[in-house]
């Protein structure tokens, strides 16, 4: 078993590709207790806990240990497989974390872990997902300023197809569309977890943030749905709709989180309301009566018309303004 516990990396540490298999593999588990890591960080393809040649097995199987470290930069351990339990107790990720397409197969304990940028869990395989602790994780710098910050920053590392026939900027697109998709499905796998182990009120802050994704991927897709030749008009309203949608829910109160917002939203519509009804008053009692009399000879249908005709032109300046309200 290797311990490199209360240790401090200064540089970059990588254990991808260190025997020219692709993978390195640590049959007893290793230990990185209270580490801290000042740059990158690459453990992708790690394997802990694997079997001994000709199917033997250690008797003693120990856990791989990351408790109480400090992650400064970026670390990735995707596509790793943890057979034995692992422990990332109290750890400190200040930079971005890739866990997907991990395995884990015993416990996942991620207990008091702090990410300080949006974690990718996407793909992500837990076994016993009831073993998996994600008690007082704290992901209170996630935000929708934090979801947009993640797909600028990743969404070079996605493959997308290069044709010939689509510009650089159509291609971008997809990239982030892409990255947006794999960040979304990141969410869900946590909030899937949490919804298992019937903790729904961590399971809402989780949806929260794929309701975020999910925005911004609308977003993303109406851009890429303009560009594209015979696009349908129909699914380009739907799509701006449900973007709407999402971004007055999440302005006016958080995706159902923040009752300050809901409080401070609902004072202001009765407050609107108010203002609205007392300058109706005072017009009323202004108006000329004749004009009054002729105003009240409209029939009701009249006053549909005119509602839906004001609810039309309301509808038809969002959509045209559509790029200004949601950047």
């Amino acid at each position: 078993r290797i311990v490199f516990s209360n240790c401090e990396f200064k540089s970059k540490i990588s254990l991808h590709k260190i025997d020219n298999s692709h993978k390195i593999a640590f049959c007893n588990g290793i230990d990185f207790a209270n580490c801290i890591f000042e740059d990158d960080v690459n453990f992708k393809r790690f394997v802990s806990g694997t079997p001994l040649p000709d199917n033997k097995y250690y008797n003693n199987e120990r856990d791989t240990i990351f408790e109480n470290c400090i992650f400064n930069k970026r670390v990735d351990f995707h596509n790793s497989k943890f057979v034995n339990s692992v422990y990332f107790t109290n750890s400190h990720f200040k930079d971005y974390v890739d866990f997907h397409a991990c395995e884990f197969n015993k416990i996942a304990c991620f207990y008091g872990v702090t990410f300080d940028k949006a974690p990718n869990f996407s793909a992500c395989y837990f076994k016993e997902p009831k073993a998996v602790n994600l008690i007082n994780v704290d992901i209170d710098k996630l935000d929708f300023k934090s979801v947009e910050k993640y797909i600028e920053d990743n969404y070079q590392d996605e493959t997308c197809e290069n044709k010939q026939e689509i510009t650089e900027e159509q291609r971008n697109n997809n990239c982030k569309l892409k990255c947006a998709k794999h960040l979304k499905d990141s969410f869900r796998v946590i909030k899937d977890v949490l919804i298992t182990q019937n903790n729904t009120l961590e399971a809402q802050e989780w949806h929260k943030l794929e309701l975020y994704v999910k925005e911004k991927e609308n977003h993303i897709n109406l851009n890429v749905k303009e560009r594209e030749k015979n696009t349908d008009i129909f699914k380009n309203i739907l799509i701006w709709f449900n973007c709407v949608l999402l971004n007055v829910y999440r302005n006016t109160s958080d995706h159902h989180n923040d009752f300050l917002k809901i409080l401070n939203f609902t004072i202001g519509m009765i407050a609107l309301y108010g203002v609205f009804f007392y300058l109706l008053l005072e017009v009323y009692m202004y108006l000329d009566i004749i004009f009054i009399e002729s105003f009240f000879r409209f029939k009701i249908i009249d006053y549909i018309y005119l509602c839906l005709f004001v609810f039309l032109t309301i509808i038809m300046f969002l959509y045209k303004n559509k790029k200004s309200i949601f950047t």
